[in-house]
């Protein structure tokens, strides 16, 4: 029992902020333009930050098991094929087919991993290999959304080099190579610059998460509910089970299996919703996917957490 409360100590306070969010959102402390900004300005300038004084500031680099990134990449491939079958096979719209694969295969795995990381190994432990490999996973699951998207309900044409060039420039990414650099090439940077860095990316997970719970939306609607509950199988239950536990039987631990966990348990990403509402005008299905998978992956990820500490895996 002991175990099982120091987990949810663990997870508590990453939803309490995304409840707290939730709260602000509600009652218009946090309008939606505003929430809308603040998530553009977390993505383009907070999150980078982090990324890169994380690993400017790492000693550990050389830990880096990039085996995590090539599992991660060909299960996901698995994952899309699997569910592209099973929804071709189904009477759906093109457009709630994308918005559901999209869900099932777009975790937003960053802002989770950040937090819960940074709560399960302590502030004093460098958990910059963790941050580096969640990092570059999150844009390359983005590949298999816009696919996805693509292929169902395209809107234009989008090349193969267009996609590789706008993940090049991802700001994430691009914070990363910068932070490769500097810590690889041992290039001095001042503490007079780089501690405001460090104090601006730090605003990452706080106000990251806070503006997770203001998107979300409170509304029933039982037309959708079905198509919902289904990518929150996909993306909560089916992903988590074989994905963790191939993890496990080929030998992750550690960290690596942590980053492992996160790819695999993290909700749908927050972004998919301008994606959806862009490709398919599915905003409303969109919406209820983010929140429905958030509110479930509490308990999931609480469970899987509890279990592989059990079992001295992580």
């Amino acid at each position: 029992m002991g175990l099982f409360i120091e987990i949810v100590k663990v997870i508590f306070p990453t939803f309490f902020l995304i409840g707290l969010g939730f709260l602000a959102g509600k009652y218009n402390i946090m309008s939606k333009n505003f929430v809308d900004e603040g998530n553009r300005l977390v993505f383009n300038i907070f999150m980078p930050l982090y990324m890169l004084t994380s690993i400017v500031n790492s000693k550990s680099l050389k830990n880096i098991n990039f085996y995590v990134l090539l599992y991660v990449i060909l299960f996901y491939i698995c994952v899309f094929v699997t569910a592209m079958f099973l929804l071709n096979r189904t009477r759906r719209t093109r457009g709630v087919k994308a918005t559901m694969l999209q869900g099932i295969v777009r975790p937003n795995m960053l802002l989770l991993g950040i937090a819960l990381a940074t709560n399960y190994y302590g502030k004093n432990i460098d958990i910059s290999p963790l941050v580096l490999l969640i990092g570059f996973l999150g844009p390359i699951t983005n590949i298999f959304a816009v696919l996805g998207f693509e292929i169902y309900a395209s809107v234009g044409k989008i090349k193969l080099s267009k996609i590789v060039i706008n993940i090049i420039k991802n700001p994430l990414i691009l914070g990363a190579i910068f932070g490769l650099i500097i810590n690889i090439c041992k290039i001095p940077i001042s503490p007079i610059i780089l501690e405001p860095l460090t104090d601006l990316g730090a605003l990452t997970t706080p106000l990251g998460l806070m503006f997770i719970g203001a998107g979300l939306v409170l509304k029933k609607d039982k037309t959708m509910l079905k198509n919902v509950y289904l990518t929150c199988l996909g993306r909560n239950l089916l992903i988590p089970i074989f994905g963790i536990f191939i993890a496990v039987f080929l030998g992750f631990r550690g960290m690596d299996l942590f980053a492992i966990v996160i790819s695999m348990s993290a909700p749908a990403a927050v972004s998919s919703y301008v994606l959806a509402v862009n490709y398919t005008g599915e905003s409303q299905l969109a919406s209820r996917i983010i929140m429905y998978t958030t509110i479930f992956s509490v308990f999931t990820l609480t469970v899987e957490l509890y279990l592989l500490t059990l079992k001295n895996l992580l």
